[in-house]
């Protein structure tokens, strides 16, 4: 099978015909799943990398499945081993896991065999299966993204992170989880959800739209999410609002992939509005430095702020 058609198949651009041959091929060939694998680990990264602004392409495994199963049935007719490669095949591709992993200054979509879509932030990974099978969907993920969760009512919706499951039935919300800094937050904008806690499995709440949980000192707490401008990142913005410069500056560094020394920690007490993140990291101090002051030095992807 050639690279060329299999990136049309990731693209969504791929024939009919060349659909069901990639199934076929899947199937037929010992080897297929692991190019299949290879090259997909290839895309990813070119739309992982492409400049900014690209076009982000959605990935999905469900056509491809789709067509295996019904080569396989019609196989089954012509050979009797037919039946156990399709079944081979559909439990190998139901096991295998993907990981989708966003660096510094990067972001990223991907669709999953259900159709729901998953939007990356910088510095950020999800761990799926190819397809879903069992009682419910399950993935885990590190950083933050935003979940739009095909409805299935028969099949839960579950995002693992370090310190919560999230379990849902069909919803559009946004997750924070940070190991690393032990941070972790989940806001929801459409839906419901149940968040529990890994540490202690009766500390639970189920979310409204608009509310939101986070974890302090090893407990959830729910609150309100007020703020129109927490999820401008989806949009490809920075939102100034934050506790502190310093806390700032590690948003700036995750947007951006720069490294900030900080010798100077000015309050922005009140400080708030939005910077398009493409505009760059220069920019962006420029305009931070209006309302805020402090002056600064660039060394390539190293910032002095002083």
């Amino acid at each position: 099978m050639t690279q060329e058609t299999l990136f049309r198949y990731f693209k969504g651009q791929a024939s009919p015909e060349e659909e069901r041959q990639i199934g076929a091929w899947l199937l037929e060939d010992p080897g297929a799943q692991k190019e299949f694998e290879q090259a997909h680990f290839l895309f990813e990264g070119m739309v992982l990398h492409a400049p900014a602004g690209a076009n982000r392409k959605r990935l999905t495994f469900k056509t491809v499945v789709r067509y295996a199963a019904g080569i396989a049935a019609a196989a089954l007719i012509a050979v009797a081993t037919g039946l156990y490669v399709h079944r081979h095949t559909i439990d190998t591709l139901s096991h295998e896991m993907m990981a989708l992993a966003t660096r510094p200054g990067e972001r990223a979509e991907v669709t999953l065999s259900d159709g729901t879509t998953v939007t990356l932030n910088a510095d950020s990974r999800i761990e799926y299966p190819v397809t879903f099978r069992g009682g419910e969907r399950r993935v885990r993920m590190s950083g933050e993204a935003l979940f739009r969760v095909a409805h299935d009512a028969d099949h839960p919706f579950v995002v693992s992170t370090f310190a919560t499951d999230i379990r849902v039935l069909g919803t559009v919300f946004n997750v924070l989880a940070d190991p690393r800094e032990h941070l972790f937050s989940t806001t929801l904008r459409e839906g419901r959800v149940r968040v529990s806690n890994l540490a202690d499995p009766s500390d639970r709440h189920d979310l409204k739209p608009g509310e939101m949980v986070t974890l302090v000192d090893g407990r959830l707490q729910k609150g309100i999410q007020d703020d129109p401008a927490a999820l401008c990142w989806v949009d490809g913005l920075m939102n100034l609002k934050a506790d502190s410069f310093e806390a700032l500056m590690k948003r700036f560094e995750k947007a951006y992939g720069v490294s900030i020394v900080l010798k100077a920690n000015p309050s922005i007490q009140g400080l708030s509005g939005e910077i398009r993140i493409s505009e760059g990291v220069e920019h962006a101090l420029k305009v931070l430095q209006h309302v805020v002051d402090f002056e600064y030095e660039i060394y390539g992807d190293n910032i002095l702020i002083q």
